[in-house]
């Protein structure tokens, strides 16, 4: 075990020589270079911005190595001296890579932020002008040494550059590390990238505290500081290959899905049109039967009779709610749009007789013209579906009322009702097909339970919107909103 952990020692010691920095700086080099083909690969498939801001990150990182692997190589096999890569490309490599990781860090952090876009590419931006600023007040003081002829040759520009650079490493790191675990909603990639982070913070606080307590030569620390960074980079390119992974498994599902899908709605389409010849048979010869034209029936078996026309007749009509529905979720409906007076509508509907049958009194606030800009036959479908519903759930002796309001480039339509009120469980899936409410069981009324799913697609279709706000107890109010010319 302890020959073991000498060995390991030896191998970071040997990395922190120049040699070994050579080798790592190409295997880093490596490594983030088929980070960024892999990313760049991806993007070109699916031009994401959040692949956009990885790939010019982890470029800014390939090519941060490769212009220090030259320099390195100049060093060891050409004629540049150890001096000058010490001195000179030391502030270089430092704002390169806080460059970086800006980039970096803005990457990962893009997905998680709300309006990501805007605050993203201020936030580079700004980061980028200090990071520029400092290293040019750097370069300057450097000068000054030079032509001063200070005996400090660099070496104090060098001292308070890796201070400052080291800092603003922290600094983002920290933040991004923070920033991904106050995601509410933890995911296998978020934790691996604060994991990450966390690793790569480990070296420029090593760093750091070599330079102010030990003038960077405290060796223990130096060959402390060689494996996190390999091991940062390590764990980058499994993040990477899982977010690339887990795109690629989530489009294949998708494409799974889309075609289960598209399996249903054609078997569904075409077993409903299969049924709706024999249901015509099966509801002509019920007439026939009821009214006695094939042979007199008992009262008993007139009953029976009515019953199976009443079901043949709503098995109908969830045939023909079925197939409206598909044709609407598959956009093979278009709109025929034109001016028509929703008032008179609303005055001389059908629903006046069922809620009168009921009880029920349906009061219209509009005014005598009241033009929309709609599919008069569709439109006129939604408020019937509307109506329909809110007499299914409305007592006897209650109110139905109907208003509208008008503002630039759009009408909302109210439909209220003092009926039973929906449950806050059931608000969020009143709109899905075939969803039936708990008051399913108790009403006399049977639906289909499509009619609130074709109002929602028709709504849809005309670019508006649906809304429903109730309380158990207290009714339930519809808002309709579309868009209107604006000169309406």
């Amino acid at each position: 075990m302890v020959f073991g952990i000498i060995d390991i020692h030896r191998i970071f010691y040997v990395l922190g020589l120049p040699t070994g920095e050579l080798i790592k700086i190409l295997f880093e080099f490596f490594i983030f270079t088929l980070i960024t083909y892999m990313v760049v690969s991806e993007y070109t498939r699916d031009p994401r911005r959040e692949l956009r801001y990885l790939a010019a990150a982890f470029g800014s990182l390939s090519f941060h190595k490769l212009v220090s692997s030259v320099i390195l190589t100049s060093v060891l096999y050409g004629g540049l001296g150890m001096t000058t890569y010490q001195y000179y490309f030391y502030l270089m490599s430092h704002v390169m890579e806080v460059f970086a990781l800006i980039l970096l860090s803005h990457a990962f952090l893009f997905p998680y932020i709300s309006k990501g876009r805007n605050k993203i590419w201020k936030a580079s931006i700004f980061q980028t002008i200090i990071l520029a600023f400092v290293y040019g007040s750097l370069q300057l003081y450097g000068l000054y040494e030079i032509f001063s002829l200070s005996d400090h040759h660099l070496t104090q520009a060098n001292f308070f550059g890796g201070i400052v650079f080291n800092i603003m490493e922290i600094t983002l790191l920290s933040y991004s590390i923070y920033t991904l675990l106050s995601i509410t909603k933890k995911k296998g990639t978020i934790r691996s990238t604060a994991i990450a982070f966390l690793v790569y913070l480990v070296g420029p606080c090593l760093e750091l505290v070599n330079i102010l307590f030990f003038g960077n030569s405290n060796a223990s620390l130096l060959v402390a500081h060689e494996p996190f960074p390999l091991m940062a980079i390590i764990l980058f390119t499994r993040v990477i290959y899982l977010k690339l992974v887990d795109k690629a498994y989530l489009q294949k599902q998708l494409v799974h899905e889309k075609e289960l899908g598209k399996m249903k709605d054609q078997f569904v389409s075409t077993v409903s049109h299969e049924l709706r010849t024999p249901l015509t048979s099966i509801n002509l010869y019920a007439g026939l039967l009821k009214d006695g034209q094939l042979g007199t029936l008992s009262k008993k078996q007139k009953e029976a009779m009515t019953v199976i026309k009443d079901e043949t007749k709503r098995l109908y009509e969830l045939i023909s709610d079925i197939l409206d529905l598909s044709k609407l979720e598959h956009k093979k409906v278009s709109l025929v749009m034109n001016y028509f007076n929703l008032s008179d509508f609303v005055n001389n509907t059908i629903c006046h007789t069922l809620a009168a049958e009921k009880g029920i009194a349906i009061i219209s606030t509009l005014n005598s013209r009241f033009l929309i800009w709609a599919d008069e036959s569709k439109f006129k479908q939604v408020i019937i579906n509307l109506l329909s519903n809110a007499i299914k759930f409305t007592d006897s002796g209650g109110t139905i009322t109907l208003s509208a309001s008008r503002t630039w480039g759009e009408v909302s339509i109210h439909i209220r009702d003092t009926g039973r009120g929906i449950a806050k469980e059931d608000v969020v899936k009143i709109f899905e097909k075939f969803y039936q409410t708990a008051y399913y069981m108790t009403r006399k009324e049977k639906g289909t339970g499509l009619g609130l799913a074709i109002a929602k697609e028709l709504v849809d279709l005309h670019g508006g919107k649906i809304t429903v706000e109730s309380e158990v107890g207290k009714g339930s109010c519809f808002t309709i909103t579309i868009p209107q010319p604006k000169n309406l």
